[in-house]
């Protein structure tokens, strides 16, 4: 381990050596170059060179962006950047090189930004080495090369604009972009110090930077075309050719820079890997023999064929059952086992045989009729599975005797047959009872509403003598309790009529009445009896009609008018403040009809989603407490969604816990036909007439 260490921190002072041997070099020629400095001034090189450069550019550029867009590694990403944005804005350099004479700052300042561009792309990759891969098309879809080529574009302008300003010829203008190159090249190297990124195409590119870095110093010292300039170009291409060596790594290999091993690395990866298969081949050797332990142990018959239907292996319990050994079976075909009339069908699947070649049915059961070496048949069920064992397809996991399961489903079919005929016998029972308990149902409707008129009719007779003896009463104290009994006959009244109502619905004896009358007047009406109770409580009560409502219908405005007076009614009982609105609206509108919906908005004390999954039930209210408080038999709502839906429609209320409420019902009713007024007046007389009866 000491050599190892040793070996390895000698490799490292190679690399850094060789880093840095450039360092050297510009010292030469600082040192030891004659005055004046010599000059090596030919534009035909330097053209040459430039061209070089470029096609070399352009040529890394390619390889870097087919090996991003196969690894999507997002490091690559930036390196395609770096290398492209240094071909694009070096060209001018070259292509400029015969300015010199006229324009040195024309022809002088593109390689610097070059080299600056392309640092900034490089640097900032390493910033995002180490991210997760990402899909290449998305990036390409979201204009990032549009915009890189842009900014390329840009920059080369941008670069002959500063070179005819009176600012080209300044110090600071160099000094600033091959310091700014300089900078980018520590701060790359100081990055991959400080998060130990040490892969073995990354210690290239730390290399790459630090040749970069002494390749801007010498820039920065020379002078153009002395031999420190020429000098400086050199030391860039080495850091370029380290890096593009780098790049020509990553796609001959793992086309990604973060995934590329070195020989020392693979070296030890192939050893593991050996000693990993060594030990696998081990575990397979020992894991047959406990397989075949295990198969012995087993209980069910278990053996293994090959495609052509031989017996490749045969357990205990297959000796046992079968009454062959091993031996006898081992290479004959699995027909031998079983009974003549088992594989009589031409294209059975498991008719195993060279000669047919038909494979077997894999992961399925089935039931067939063995044979045991005496000749005795019984029945077996078979299921196969397929296993390739060193490349050798077999068909094995099994065969059950199961002559005792089907003698046990015989019996439990005759149980079977006997508990269905027991269902059937008690299901005929259960629809008696159920038939006996709707008609006795029935029979207590129609009872309760016999008894509801019954009892009806004796208390308009008890209201109508209490109105007379109101009328009549000249002591106040007298008048007074008339006037307490009057509310209670009132109250007792209102009772009989829900329970009247409601036992009329359930014994199917409701019926609906057709008349024609004026939607407006009968909310009117509704609104002019609540107005008192309102103004009560201090509450305000209005309607609200949409816009091109039709007000001549035909219904049973008795049953509407009375779904109106629960809902308001229930609203001021309910309210200590604000408004009640009545509004209507048409859900459907059609030549024969209109689908019309009724809505009592209030701001009372709401319900809560608890309390308004047990409105709309006979004998419910939202709570006990309000029972209490306010009183009622909960049969109003369960009479007005029954009218509702007998009118073709529903009721339902959308409401939340103290912030009001709002009950709806919607029924269906017929566009009233006009008539002639003598008729119209017909038809009220008539009505009133029939009021004044009842």
């Amino acid at each position: 381990m000491r050599l190892e260490a040793a070996t390895r921190l000698y490799e490292r002072m190679l690399l850094l050596g060789a880093a840095v041997v450039p360092a050297v070099a510009v010292w030469y020629v600082l040192s030891f170059t004659s005055e004046p400095p010599q000059r090596f001034l030919s534009h035909a090189f330097h053209e040459f060179v430039v061209s070089i450069s470029i096609l070399v550019g352009a040529f890394v550029s390619y390889v870097s962006w087919r090996s991003y867009r196969e690894s999507g590694e997002v490091f690559l990403r930036w390196l395609t950047a770096g290398f492209l944005v240094f071909t694009l804005i070096y060209a001018p350099h070259g292509f400029l090189t015969r300015t010199a004479h006229d324009n040195v700052w024309l022809f002088l300042l593109y390689g610097p930004a070059s080299r600056l561009a392309m640092l900034g792309c490089l640097v900032y990759g390493l910033v995002q080495y180490g991210r997760p891969p990402e899909e290449p098309a998305a990036v390409a879809r979201s204009g990032f090369w549009r915009h890189l080529l842009l900014a390329c574009l840009a920059a080369c302008l941008g670069v002959a604009w500063l070179a005819y300003s009176p600012y080209a010829g300044s110090p600071w203008v160099r000094l600033s972009l091959e310091g700014g190159a300089l900078t980018l090249c520590f701060a790359g190297l100081v990055a991959m110090l400080r998060r130990r990124i040490d892969s073995p195409l990354m210690v290239f590119y730390a290399i790459a930077l630090a040749l970069f870095a002494q390749a801007s110093t010498a820039f920065v010292l020379a002078k153009p075309w002395n031999h420190l300039w020429w000098l400086a170009h050199a030391i860039f291409a080495g850091g370029f050719f380290v890096l593009s060596w780098g790049i020509a790594r990553a796609l001959l290999t793992t086309r990604s820079f973060a995934m590329a091993y070195s020989q020392e690395q693979l070296m030890r990866s192939l050893e593991h890997e050996k000693a990993q298969t060594e030990a696998a081949n081990r575990d397979l050797a020992a894991s047959r023999i406990r397989l075949q332990a295990v198969l012995d142990s087993v209980q069910d018959c278990v053996l293994s064929i090959d495609t052509c239907g031989n017996i490749q292996s045969f357990n205990q319990a297959a000796e046992r059952v079968f009454g062959h050994s091993a031996a006898e079976v081992l290479g004959r075909n699995i027909g031998i086992l079983m009974a003549a009339s088992g594989l009589q069908a031409p294209d059975d699947p498991l008719r195993f045989g060279c000669e047919a070649g038909v494979r077997p049915v894999v992961g399925t059961v089935r039931e067939l009729t063995a044979q045991r070496k005496d000749g005795t048949a019984f029945p077996i069920e078979m299921m196969l599975n397929e296993a390739r064992i060193d490349g050798e397809l077999l068909f094995t996991a099994s065969l059950r005797d199961i002559g005792e399961r089907k003698q046990v489903e015989a019996e439990l079919a005759q149980y079977r047959s006997h508990l269905e005929d027991l269902v059937r016998s008690r299901t005929r029972e259960l629809n008696e009872s159920r038939d006996a308990a709707e008609a006795a149902n029935r029979a207590k409707s129609v009872f309760l509403a016999n008894m509801s008129h019954e009892l009806r009719t004796p208390m308009n007779g008890i209201m109508g003598m209490t109105d007379l003896a109101l009328m009549r009463a000249s002591d106040s104290k007298q008048a007074e309790w008339l006037k307490s009994s009057k509310r209670c006959a009132d109250q007792l009244h209102k009772v009989l009529n829900d329970i009247l109502d409601i036992a009329k619905i359930e014994a199917e004896r409701l019926t609906l009445e057709e008349q024609d009358f004026a939607l407006d007047e009968l909310i009117g009406d509704v609104l002019q009896l609540q107005q008192a109770p309102a103004q009560a409580k201090g509450l305000q009560i209005c309607a609200q009609l949409d816009a091109g409502l039709p007000m001549q219908l035909c219904g049973d405005a008795t049953r509407l008018r009375q779904i109106l007076i629960n809902y308001t009614g229930n609203a001021i009982k309910f309210s200590e403040r604000g408004q009640i609105a009545v509004h209507a609206s048409v859900v459907e509108d059609d030549a024969l009809g209109v689908l019309l919906r009724i809505a009592v908005s209030d701001q009372g004390i709401g319900i809560g989603p608890e309390q308004q999954s047990r409105l709309f039930r006979a004998f419910t209210q939202a709570d006990d407490a309000i029972n209490r408080k306010y009183g009622g038999t909960g049969l109003g709502l369960i009479i007005c969604k029954r009218i509702a839906q007998l009118m073709g429609g529903d009721a339902g209320v959308t409401s939340a816990d103290g912030r009001g409420s709002s009950f709806w019902a919607t029924v269906r009713l017929r566009k009233a036909t006009p008539r002639p007024p003598y008729a119209a007046e017909t038809a009220e007389a008539a009505e009133s007439a029939r009021v004044l009866t009842q």
